[in-house]
């Protein structure tokens, strides 16, 4: 039944009240496409058999003032039709309501789920592109005067209530019902990327929620800005394809396409629409792993507050955290994993509109429409000894930019980069914006008179480096050493970990008791980082990589150029016993710098294993493998 007449209200299939027990049985094959009215037209009673094989497709009905029901028009005081579980009916049209089942207020119809396989076809009303052609999920309500619709030029148009079916194949109903085969909105993944920072930051993100339960935020803190994945429905990157945007395997620069804002939210009962925006998080490269990393940033409209996206970091046990700063005795580790998601308690997740929009070759735009599910990010927080503004400076220059800055400050390490250095987040490939402050991490080594809970941790190195630097050729009969951990920061970012692309030298301050006359070897520990466990330790320290680094004295401190940072150790030639460093943390217990001396300048090891690990600034960004 095909191409029936269009000039009149004729279906393809008109079964007459007068039909009381209608049937068509098991094995039949009953084919209604492409007629100009309604497929199938029913007012008595009917059943189709399972195992008969019914197929309703193409049909259009825009004739009369009133036309109901493309696919199926079940109307009359008593039309009862039953269809099987298999049914084929999708991709019909209707002026006014129901484009593919119109079920009248007496009337009562026995329907199956849509197929698995199905999808719209772009067409419309009179060869209108209405449709799209994305793929058909359920039965959608496409009542008059609320058709369905996905992709309205706005939000406020968008019409998308999926019809439940409940759990059986086939669902009965009797009254007013209207459906159409078509899909609901998509969903947009919205993915933390893991990063490690350091502890102690002073600059960081404002929008970390300090109670959950009211959704108050700190204006302020040492937690960095989050770089989001965002994870796209397999349509959306199948039209960005189609657009000639992207290629197979590609991501598309979202931050041209997309943008979020709420729907439906309100305050004081009055609507509020609050919007962001995406901006990459790297100045020049923000992929990593075949996808961008972006920043969600406000976008406020003329005279509104710019509203920050709210961030929650808790820990294992649901505790909510607005600081870096932990202990590391209680932790039992001088890093702390805490998990970050987007707080959305103040809005409710379907108040969250991702629109994207696509341009079509004709220059029109396709607009999709998403929700959101939200997942987690890890923060990896690694612990520093000491205060923000003692260890961390900013990066010079020149030598003459660092003898200005000693000048003003004096007994600091202070750190040159060539000129166009770039700096990376991590260990990836996103640099970091013109708002960044690139800084220099110098920091004591844990050790028991700088970290509660440590142990002897700088002398296991010590004794160590004494051992690299006699097989270079250099023994002491007295030696005396200052260990340092060195590291990159973005000072302006929550500490986060950087990457240089050249090589820093750094000024390494004279310890006390020594100057420019006195002669210092360093030894760097290479891959050494706070990712041990604490039975780690001792194991790790006598396996790595050591090796010395060449060294000058300048009027500003020891200098040294060096690819890669993590623990170093200085040594010279002492007098005496060196004194012991400042005690910052347990005055009762006095600590000590010196090396225990035996006959063959070797240094004893010290055996014992403290509750925390060792202290390095060696980190990496983990940032976290996506498909598409």
């Amino acid at each position: 039944m095909t191409h029936n007449s269009g000039s009149g209200d004729f279906a393809g299939l008109k079964l007459q009240s007068a039909v009381t027990d209608g049937k068509v049985e098991s094995g039949a094959t009953v084919t209604i496409t492409d007629n100009y009215c309604s497929g199938l037209s029913n007012n008595g009673k009917v059943v189709f058999d399972e195992g008969s094989h019914l197929t309703i497709t193409g049909n259009m009905n825009d004739k009369g003032t009133t036309s109901n029901g493309g696919g199926i028009y079940n109307s009359g005081a008593s039309a009862n039709l039953t269809i099987p579980s298999d049914t084929v009916i999708y991709n019909n049209h209707a002026k006014t309501a129901g484009d593919d089942i119109f079920n009248n207020a007496t009337s009562t119809i026995t329907f199956p789920k849509v197929g698995s396989d199905w999808a719209l076809d772009g067409k419309g009303i009179n060869g209108a592109a209405d449709d799209c052609t994305d793929a058909i999920d359920a039965w959608y309500d496409d009542a008059s005067g609320a058709r369905w619709e996905a992709h309205a030029d706005s939000y406020d148009d968008v019409h998308v209530v999926k019809y439940d079916m409940g759990d059986a194949a086939t669902k009965t109903v009797t009254g007013l019902t209207a459906l159409k085969a078509a899909h609901g909105l998509g969903t947009v993944s919205v993915d933390p990327a893991d990063i490690t920072i350091y502890m102690g930051g002073t600059e960081g993100y404002e929008g970390v929620i300090s109670d959950l339960d009211n959704g108050t935020f700190d204006a302020s803190n040492s937690l960095p800005e989050p770089g989001f994945y965002f994870i796209l429905p397999d349509n959306i990157n199948q039209a960005f394809e189609e657009a000639g945007i992207t290629s197979v395997g590609e991501a598309a620069n979202l931050s041209d396409y997309m943008r979020i804002y709420t729907h439906g939210y309100t305050v004081d009962g009055q609507p509020v629409t609050l919007n962001w925006k995406l901006e990459k998080y790297g100045k020049t490269n923000s992929g990593a792993n075949g996808q961008f990393i972006y920043r969600i940033v406000p976008d406020p409209t003329e005279g509104q507050e710019a509203v920050p996206v709210r961030l929650q970091f808790t820990d294992s046990d649901g505790k909510v955290y607005t600081s870096d700063e932990f202990s590391p005795s209680a932790a039992g580790a001088l890093n702390q994993h805490y998990t970050m998601q987007l707080y959305t308690a103040l809005v409710d997740d379907d108040q969250v509109v991702f629109e994207v929009d696509v341009p079509n070759a004709d220059g029109s735009i396709a607009k999709y429409y998403n929700g959101m599910e939200l997942q987690t990010g890890d923060l990896n927080i690694r612990y520093v000894t000491g205060d923000q503004d003692d260890v961390v400076t900013g990066l010079a220059a020149s030598e003459d930019e660092v003898a200005e800055m000693a000048a003003k400050n004096p007994g600091k390490a202070y750190a040159i980069t060539p000129e166009g250095t770039t700096y990376y987040i991590n260990n990836s490939q996103v640099d970091v914006t013109d708002s960044a402050a690139p800084s220099l991490l110098f920091d004591n080594v844990v050790s028991d008179h700088t970290t509660e809970g440590a142990s002897d941790y700088d002398q296991q190195l010590a004794n160590r480096a004494v051992d690299v630097i006699a097989n270079a050729g250099t023994t002491y009969t007295n030696p005396w050493y200052e260990a340092k951990y060195l590291d990159l920061v973005d000072a302006n970012n929550g500490n986060v970990w950087l990457k240089s692309s050249n090589s820093v030298t750094v000024y390494w301050p004279y310890p006390a008791g020594t100057d420019e006359n006195t002669q210092f070897q360093l030894v760097h520990f290479e891959g050494l980082n706070r990712e041990m466990t604490n039975g780690e330790i001792s194991g790790s320290i006598s396996s790595a990589k050591a090796c010395t680094v060449d060294v000058e004295n300048t009027p500003y401190g020891i200098k040294f150029t060096t690819n890669g940072f993590s623990p170093f150790v200085l040594m010279w030639e002492g007098k005496g016993e060196q004194p012991a460093p400042e005690d910052t943390t347990k005055p009762s217990k006095p600590a000590t710098g010196s090396l225990a001396q035996t006959g063959d300048n070797t240094l004893t090891i010290i055996a014992g294993v403290g509750a925390a690990g060792v202290a390095c600034l060696g980190a990496a960004f983990a940032i976290k493998k996506r498909s598409e």
